[in-house]
């Protein structure tokens, strides 16, 4: 994707001007995997070699991810305000060319890598959970001790449906974010029933945690784990303890024992997915993490299977405070895998 204002090298090094960011102290300076923020006129400036992003075999959204961090560890140190990771996110992607992942990436994090997302105002929740019949505490599922050839009949006990619900994540006074239910679902063999509180699961959340990352399952790997959100008063004891998770086998399964860290263990049975806030004809639909536009106009009811799909469609990017037209290539499908993001417009 190409910006409406490119920023190019010079010399081989880009320098992208960030709009109202300063450090706090003279001693403050952020700098990680050939990223750095340095002092640029009279404010701030990312700067980097060209090579990070053209260097093949090393992808520009690992780099980008770990100069997240460090900025990340700013913020809770004063040299930058909270929030300032989004605004820098935010004139990366709108100043360089990148592909339309990369650009997601740098805006969100490199999650196909990584396995795990940091909340932000705009995403929302999915929490899908067993309703389990009285006196289970959990399903059970019965599989035959001698099994044939042919279809494997299993027995399902406990199960008396399932809930589905929502919870928007929201800004906080102060900065990072808390959680708000929307809405829950309850079916139970095709009865919907809409209570108004989960029954299912419950989110418990220390008073003092308001940055949250969301560990998704992973197997076959160093450190496998269920699904799990932890969440912190500081990105310091978050990241700390999200690094140690990924890295040492086992000690996810401690996550409720380190001090200051809430963590939402899930079980095999339940599922929590983030999906983001889209703007479509008006009305906001919620996609995935990683979610196209093809997904959001299969979402909407409208057929995808034909590059024809694009026609009269415009999607729309906020740019320094306005909306500007993404330009599609209407005649190439691949312009449906465009990977959508909070603020974006879709109409047709």
């Amino acid at each position: 994707m190409v910006p409406p204002a490119e920023t190019s090298p010079v010399d081989g090094v880009y320098r992208v001007p960030v709009e109202g960011l300063l450090y706090a102290r003279p001693d403050c300076h952020a700098e990680a995997a050939g990223l750095s923020l340095v002092i640029f006129r009279k404010g701030l400036a990312l700067q980097f070699q060209d090579s990070i992003l053209h260097n093949e075999g090393h992808d520009p959204a690992d780099a980008w991810d770990l100069f997240r961090d460090a900025v990340l560890r700013l913020e809770d140190n004063g040299c930058l305000p909270r929030e300032s990771i989004q605004k820098l996110s935010g004139q990366m992607v709108g100043a360089v060319a990148l592909t339309t992942r990369t650009a997601y990436a740098v805006r969100y994090s490199n999650y196909e890598r990584s396995g795990a997302i940091n909340l932000e105002p705009g995403f929302r929740l999915k929490v899908l959970a067993p309703l389990l019949k009285p006196g289970y505490q959990e399903v059970k599922i019965i599989q035959p001790a001698n099994s044939s050839g042919g279809p494997l009949e299993l027995t399902v006990e406990g199960l008396e449906g399932y809930e589905t619900s929502y919870y928007a994540v929201q800004p906080r006074a102060g900065g990072g974010v808390q959680f708000a239910l929307s809405s829950v679902e309850q079916n139970r063999v095709n009865v919907i029933t809409h209570p108004s509180e989960s029954t299912a699961f419950q989110f418990h959340i220390a008073p003092d945690a308001r940055f949250f990352r969301l560990m998704f399952l992973r197997r076959a790997s160093i450190a496998d784990r269920d699904i799990s959100l932890l969440g912190a008063p500081e990105w310091g004891l978050l990241l700390d303890s999200a690094q140690r998770f990924d890295t040492i086998a086992g000690t996810v399964d401690d996550c409720g024992k380190v001090q200051g860290l809430t963590c939402v263990a899930v079980s095999k049975q339940v599922a929590i997915l983030a999906e983001v806030g889209i703007e479509a004809n008006g009305q906001i639909v919620y996609l995935p993490v990683g979610g196209t536009l093809r997904d959001l106009l299969g979402t909407m009811g409208k057929a995808t299977s034909r590059v024809s799909a694009l026609t009269g469609v415009k999607v729309e990017r906020p740019w320094h405070g306005r909306m500007l037209s993404v330009e599609l290539d209407r005649k190439n499908p691949r312009s449906l895998g465009l990977l959508l993001m909070a603020g974006d417009r879709v109409t047709w």
